[in-house]
């Protein structure tokens, strides 16, 4: 097995052989469609995304070939609150985080950008369809005690990011939250791109963003605070019993952080920042939107 083929098993989950020229069609494919994702208008952007998601998983079968085992939870109920609780899920891929949370006691609201899917109820979840940004025109039953979206955003077009908050909080209730996570910037790329260790994103994570850009739309999209959850890793928290608690001063301390890192030249911030992974940064960021009025 070549290393190329090797990365991109690792990066995908994958236990079935692929080949390299797979690979190369995967990195073929991906940069086409993002081209024809970044050129819709938003009168167009629904129809592109589904078409073009549905035509990667049609040439890329292998990705969806592999099933489905089922998912723990984790930190989530840290995250959104204890149960029980309304939750809906912003693109839900398999549904295998909304299922966890089900069995835990919340009332699950899963979703998917396919159309063919339709609203059907199954394993405790209700599934209804999203474009993922205008989420009060198919929301099956607000308001929500939380919104939850994880590794999605980095899939939106990025002149729909402020709309997207803006339409997560209108479905909140006063005293919610939007749990938010996606990949870190500085660890990225993390699509396709990864496999072939180019320094940015160019598949279809249109784009990947910081605590401070991610910050600032979430507040344009009306949220009153934003939070961020000390990030000890799960097995020393295990450990010593502590819960993952979202804190608003960490929030700024990682932010002021950022700030200094966005002055360096880019090959010295990524290098930096990876140095400042274990005790500050990981690979995803985690941010806990809160509408408080």
């Amino acid at each position: 097995m070549s290393d190329l083929v090797a990365r991109y098993q690792a990066n995908y989950a994958l236990t079935e052989p692929i080949t390299e020229d797979q690979v190369q069609r995967h990195l073929e494919l991906e940069r086409d469609l993002t081209r024809q994702l970044l050129a819709s208008t938003p009168e167009t952007r629904r129809e592109t995304f589904v078409r073009c998601y549905d035509e990667l998983y049609r040439e890329l079968s292998w990705l969806t070939a592999t099933g489905h085992t089922e998912e723990d939870a984790g930190d989530w109920p840290y995250l959104l609150g204890p149960a029980p609780q309304r939750v809906y899920e912003v693109g839900s891929g398999a549904g295998g985080l909304a299922r966890a949370l089900a069995r835990l006691g919340y009332e699950v609201e899963a979703t998917d950008i396919t159309m063919e899917r339709g609203r059907r109820e199954e394993d405790g979840v209700l599934w209804t369809e999203t474009d993922g940004v205008h989420l009060e025109r198919t929301a099956a039953h607000p308001p929500y005690d939380a919104v939850l979206s994880n590794q999605v955003i980095e899939h939106l077009h990025p002149d729909d990011i402020v709309a997207h908050f803006m339409s997560a909080r209108a479905i909140l209730r006063a005293g919610g939250r939007y749990v938010v996570n996606t990949p870190l910037r500085y660890e990225g790329p993390a699509d396709i791109s990864r496999v072939f260790a180019l320094p940015e994103p160019v598949g279809m994570h249109l784009r990947e963003y910081t605590h401070r850009e991610l910050t600032r739309a979430a507040r344009a999209g009306g949220f009153d605070r934003v939070l961020v959850p000390f990030g000890l890793p799960h097995a020393l928290r295990a450990r010593l019993g502590l819960p993952l608690r979202p804190n608003a001063g960490y929030a700024r301390y990682v932010r002021a952080i950022e700030s200094l890192l966005d002055r360096l030249p880019a090959v010295r911030r990524r290098q930096l920042a990876r140095a400042l992974k274990v005790p500050l940064f990981t690979r995803t960021l985690t941010l806990v939107c809160e509408r408080t009025r």
